[in-house]
Order: C-alpha cells, then structure tokens, then sequence
C-alpha cells in the first residue's frame, strides 16, 4: 500500500512538474501573436543585452531589463529565451528506474529527446523539418558543444527559412537560434 502511494505522488509531481517547464512557452509565446520572424530578431537585438551565459545555460536578466522599463515584448522574448536554454539542458535521463522524459519545445522534434517518436512522425511545419535534421545529426552522449555541425546546420536551416516563420514559430525559432548561436558554439 505504501509503494501504491509513493508511486500516485511520484506521478502526480512529475506531472506537475513537466506542466510548470510547458507554461512559460505557453504564456511568452501565444499563437495570436502576428509577428514576422525579422520582426521577433528586432526584439532579440534588445534581449541580447540581458543576456548571460553560464556553461550550457543562457539567463535573461529579468530585474536589469524591469529596471530599465523594457517593454514587456522584450521580457517575454527574453524569458521565452531563458525557457528554451533550460529545455535544453534537461538531459532526458532517467528520473527514476530508466524513465526517459522528452520535453517538445516545438511541434514533433523540437526537445531535448523530442524526436517524432523516434522519427516516426512527420515534421508539422518548416521549424519542426529543421529540428527533425538537427535530431536526426546529433549524437547523444556527446556534450552539446561536441555537436558542432549538428548545430551549424540547425542555425542555418533557421537562417535559411526565417521569411517563412511567424508568430509563435517565429519567436521559438528565434530562441532555438539564439541558443544554439550561442551555448551550440562554444567549443566549436
């Protein structure tokens, strides 16, 4: 009986826990937005300067950009950037008893061990292709900066089709760039 329960308390909190990590993509990036891809790399440029790297980590400095009245499409820019940087840095490793979690990001292969259920499905869109290549190249066990290519490519197939991207899916390409331009490159 007690196992029974620690089990129903494990579960209940993982979920929980996986609906807390999903919200902030929810919340800074919502489909209504009617943004072009150059308009959200225009925010960026404003993001960039509250930015700070920490090994494989990219924060945004909240209190410094609240401080200097940014505006709050530049907060939620900045903290849907902080969210992906700790998306990406959830290993996908056993929680408990070899217990692979994938966390989406974006449609079916945009995660850290998000891969179309090993690739079984289609990508759902042009950013969603470019994950699906970056999965399809990157070699687990490697640290992230031993990905190198794998990374390039991913930042160039972005680059590539940015005219392409709006709204949400611009603003979470941006972020997906943004990281891996930037954590993605060190060591290359």
């Amino acid at each position: 009986m007690n196992k029974i329960f620690k089990n129903c308390w494990f579960s209940i909190l993982l979920t929980i826990s996986l609906g807390i990590l999903i919200i902030p993509t929810v919340v800074f990036a919502s489909e209504s937005d009617n943004v072009s891809y150059n308009e959200v790399e225009h925010v960026g440029i404003r993001v960039e300067k509250y930015l700070v790297m920490d090994g494989t980590y990219l924060y945004f400095d909240y209190d410094s950009a609240k401080k200097n009245n940014e505006p709050q499409e530049v907060i939620d820019q900045g903290l849907l950037l902080e969210s992906t940087s700790n998306y990406f840095n959830s290993d996908g490793t056993a929680l408990e008893k070899g217990l692979k979690i994938s966390i989406p990001v974006w449609g079916n292969y945009c995660g850290p061990g998000y891969s179309g259920d090993d690739f079984t499905k289609e990508a759902q869109d042009i950013l969603d292709e470019g994950c699906k290549n970056h999965d399809m190249c990157y070699k687990w066990g490697l640290s992230l900066t031993q990905n190198c290519e794998c990374n390039r490519a991913l930042i160039k197939h972005i680059d590539d089709h940015k005219n392409e991207m709006s709204g949400k899916m611009a603003k979470v390409a941006w972020a997906i760039r943004t990281y891996f331009s930037t954590v993605g490159m060190v060591g290359c």
